[in-house]
């Protein structure tokens, strides 16, 4: 151990400040680069640097940093280095002059002057302390500059209510890179006190030995997180650090979640806790609260540290509770520069306010901390707070820590967990307090949690765990299969029941066959119609599994480039809430041309095609998936998730009647002459015919035993149905008449495409959920197989689309094209002379595509993917010209209409793009 007096640092300083003078280096910003973030020569290098006027930057040599970036983004001339880090530093760098320090103990540093690089903008150095660039828990990391004025006003409210004096001793858990170590800095110089350093090692690790002569007699404050506090382990933590011989007086928890009371309540009376809240952004803490161990009351983020800050919860679109929101932080005096932001943004009088990023509740007046919105996620466009996982995992009291991750590419939510015996969180145990939808994919029980250099839990290394963990997997395709059973619906079974039988639903069905795809990297297209089917025991399940395994694996192909969106422009987009779902439907008038959707959020809004200006809007009551269809005069019919169906007029801005079939409707209506037709999810009747001007009930039937969710097709006076059981069946638009009605093996969720060929009777293309595409026959209104079905490796949610022009009665022979889950689009060609389907081109993707393409042109098509992969392909080969990125997920199928593109998302957003 080394110890150095205030003289000792100062005199250090001076040379330091000494150097810098000469180099006429005045009104810079120095980036400082050590191989050791907690070296003792800091304190001497960074007052050296305050003492001239000059701002500094630290950052550690060791982290995955672009130095190049940082240099050109701060307009750096001036660097600070210790002799074994200057090769490294410097090897690509033209340096102008170097100057050796010796500072403290014989060692020394260099201080160089590199050629200044051409910068995009000037940095700003008036007022500037110093510079971090921040965790990227708030965002993207950005750099923040931070005036004196920012970072004064909380070393003196700490020091008053906290009562530092020279007789501290004050231990810096924190690095350099991270504001809490300025906040530690200055606390000790303006009051007086000791300041202690350690090793990056003993800082991330502590020893037994350590603490003992640390917290025996010596440190009194200490700033910290609850990772790196829980780093020192509970027996050390209960026998040393927090025990009744310790000097510890006061202890800030902050950066993370305050933890659970348990851990702290075998420490003494006489050590003040206090949960500390704050951001880089406003530099640094802003909230406190003194903890009381002995209260069962939930702890709270604090008050208002001083009067320069203001709070403000704002609502969001992700948070629908009453009293919860978005935390927002302001203040007049306290202001930092973040990213490219104009120096501008600092001067003034008015209030900056900086989103934490943090959703929180208020209630009785105090604001509680419950989570992090970017913890918020969509799968299977359900939303789920990663959090609320978090907090039920808490609830077993064998827990000690945990953490929820979402992994973006597998579309996988796995729970970490820290637990203090042998015992092993199980999904029974979770399911005491979660929704069969909101429950974790894996749960894996971690030794020690990893950690950043800031003392947080790091989400980047979980992932790079969990992939090690992946690779070790040797469950057989079955076995994996039944262990999802067991985990997400019951361990008490039978092979002989089915999926259905065992409580599970479309979502859960969703969520095995993801895993194993993406496990074993092969397509199981028959799993999915296999598990919805109530008649299919889980032995037929496991058999099919068996019998397919690696029978047709996922060949590797190149990633997907993202091309230029040419001429594809984003025009507007509108925010409905929720997830949208649904496919716009465009309505034309004389006046002008709007576009009517409806979301999950239950909203129902009408928007201009030009302006993006809302001009009708309606809450419906529930949510919305199925597509509205218009007839003339602005009328319009949809149907929601409570099984009503809706006559509205966008004109008149009002619901016009609404009828109750007693079912959720999915699918969109169609009109014929004075009827509204459409179908529902009932096992009773599931066609329904409505007069479209009374909403009075005509006549409703029953197509096999299941629900539709595929749209009513109209041929002549005749309509075509088909339903979720695989069943087929030509109607009577008069009656309901079934007139003819086939049954095919596995459900139909794509709706049928009529072909019509001149002096021809009609023919009809058809998907089957498992890939099968049927051309039927229909003559003298009875149905009929045709030919031999073409068959893809991939489930089919698509609807068949035609590519040829709309006047095709000349044509001998037709396009249709669709999209699979096998993340491929297909064109097949279909001749009125040839009783089969002939491929023309396959076009693979970067995910399943589950929406319908649409046609725009002669030349052109439009598909979107389910992670919101918009491809403009050309419709003759299949090549793709351009595409674009929405921000989230997309279930909605793309509409095209003079020139604009409309589609849904399930960021909650409807876009407007032009081409």
């Amino acid at each position: 151990m080394m110890y150095f007096t205030y003289d000792d640092v100062f005199k250090a300083a001076t040379r330091v400040a000494n150097v810098l003078d000469y180099l006429k280096i005045r009104n810079e910003t120095i980036l400082i680069i050590l191989p050791d973030d907690h070296t003792y020569l800091l304190p001497a290098i960074l007052l050296g640097i305050m003492k001239t006027s000059n701002s500094f930057f630290c950052i550690n040599l060791g982290k995955s940093i672009d130095i190049d970036e940082i240099i050109v983004k701060c307009n750096i001339s001036s660097i600070v280095s210790q002799p074994s880090s200057s090769d490294f530093v410097f090897r690509d760098k033209e340096v102008i002059d170097c100057y050796k320090i010796l500072i403290l103990n014989e060692e020394n540093i260099d201080v160089s002057r590199i050629h200044k690089r051409n910068s995009s903008e000037a940095f700003e150095r008036m007022q500037i302390g110093y510079c971090m660039q921040t965790s990227g828990s708030t965002g993207s990391p950005k750099i923040v500059q931070v005036p004196w004025s920012c970072i004064i006003p909380n070393i003196s409210a700490l020091s008053k209510r906290l009562n530092i004096t020279s007789n501290d001793v004050i231990y810096s858990t924190s690095p350099a890179t991270f504001d809490p170590f300025i906040v530690d800095l200055l606390l000790t110089i303006s009051n007086n006190a000791t300041m202690l350093l350690t090793t990056e090692r003993l800082r991330l690790a502590p020893s037994l030995n350590f603490a003992k002569e640390m917290f025996e007699k010596q440190v009194t404050f200490l700033q910290i997180t609850p990772t790196l506090l829980l780093n020192f382990g509970q027996e050390t933590l209960h026998s040393i650090v927090l025990s009744e011989k310790s000097s510890l007086r006061i202890c800030l928890l902050g950066g993370e979640i305050f933890p659970e009371r348990p851990l702290l309540q075998k420490s003494k009376n006489h050590i003040k806790f206090y949960n500390i809240y704050g951001i880089t952004e406003i530099s640094c803490w802003t909230h406190m609260r003194l903890v009381d161990l002995e209260s069962e009351e939930e702890v709270d983020i604090g008050e208002e540290l001083d009067e320069t800050v203001e709070t403000e919860i704002r609502k969001s679109d992700l948070i629908l509770q009453e009293n919860f929101g978005i935390l927002w932080i302001g203040s007049k005096r306290r202001k930092c520069i973040v990213g490219n932001e104009s120096s501008d943004i600092i001067h003034g009088d008015e209030i900056l306010f900086r989103n934490t990023g943090d959703i929180v509740e208020q209630k009785n007046g105090r604001i509680f901390f419950r989570g992090r919105a970017n913890k918020i996620i969509k799968k299977f466009g359900i939303q789920i707070d990663l959090a609320k996982i978090e907090d039920a995992a808490k609830k077993v009291d064998t827990i000690e820590r945990v953490c929820c991750i979402f992994i973006q590419t597998l579309k996988k939510i796995i729970l970490f967990y820290k637990s203090n015996n042998s015992d092993n969180l199980s999904f029974s145990k979770l399911k005491l307090n979660l929704k069969m939808s909101e429950m974790p994919d894996e749960i894996h029980k971690i030794v020690d949690f990893p950690q950043s250099t800031h003392g947080k839990i790091c989400e980047r290394k979980l992932v790079e765990i969990y992939e090690i963990l992946r690779k070790e997997t040797n469950l057989t395709v079955e076995e994996n299969f039944i262990q999802h059973i067991e985990q997400l619906l019951t361990s008490h079974y039978t092979l002989s029941l089915s999926f259905s039988a065992l409580g599970g639903d479309s979502v859960t069905a969703l969520r095995i066959l993801a895993d194993l795809e993406t496990t074993y990297k092969q397509e199981y297209p028959e799993l999915l119609p296999l598990l919805l089917n109530p008649d299919i025991s889980l032995q037929n399940a496991i058999k099919y599994l068996k019998e397919s395994f690696q029978s047709s694996p996922i060949r590797n192909t190149r990633p997907i480039k993202f091309l230029n969106p040419k001429g594809v422009k984003l025009k507007w987009r509108t925010n409905l809430g929720k997830c949208v779902d649904a496919s716009p439907a465009v309505h034309t008038s004389e006046k002008s041309t709007s576009v009517t959707v409806g979301s999950h959020s239950h909203r129902l809004i009408t928007i201009d095609m030009v302006t993006g200006n809302t001009l009708y809007e309606e809450i419906l009551e529930d949510r919305i998936e199925g597509q509205a269809v218009f007839c003339p005069k602005g009328f319009g019919y949809i149907g929601c998730y409570r099984g009503f169906l809706y006559k509205f007029s966008i004109f008149n801005k009002a619901i016009l009647w609404k009828f109750d079939s007693g079912s959720m409707i999915k699918s969109r209506p169609i009109i014929i002459d004075d009827a509204v037709i459409f179908g529902n999810y009932s096992t009773d009747k599931n066609v329904w015919c409505l007069n479209r001007l009374s909403g009075d009930l005509m006549w409703s039937s029953m197509i096999g035993s299941k629900g539709i969710f595929t749209n009513p097709l109209r041929i002549d006076d005749q309509i075509l149905v088909a339903s979720l059981d695989g069943s087929v069946a030509i109607l009577n638009s008069n009656n309901g008449f079934i007139s003819s009605q086939i049954k095919l093996n596995t459900p139909i969720f794509s709706t049928p495409t009529v072909i019509k060929f001149k002096n021809a009777n009609p023919k009809i293309a058809l998907a089957e959920v498992n890939g099968t595409i049927h051309i039927l026959s229909l003559t003298n209104n009875q149905l009929k197989l045709t030919g031999n079905p073409f068959k893809v490796s991939g489930n089919v949610f698509s609807k068949i689309i035609k590519l040829n022009p709309v006047d095709e009665q000349s044509e001998q022979s037709a396009l249709l094209a669709f999209g699979c889950h096998n993340n491929c689009v297909y064109c097949l060609k279909i001749a009125l002379e040839e009783p089969f389907l002939a491929i023309q081109w396959k076009t693979k993707l970067n995910s399943p595509v589950f929406s319908t393409p649409c046609s725009i042109n002669e030349d052109y098509m439009m598909c979107c993917t389910t992670s919101g992969f918009l491809a403009i392909m050309n419709s003759k080969t299949g090549t793709v010209e351009s595409t674009v990125q929405l921000p989230g997920e997309s279930f909605s199928s793309p509409v095209y209409h003079e020139g604009h593109i409309f589609i849904g998302c399930r960021d909650n957003f409807l876009y407007c793009y032009t081409f």
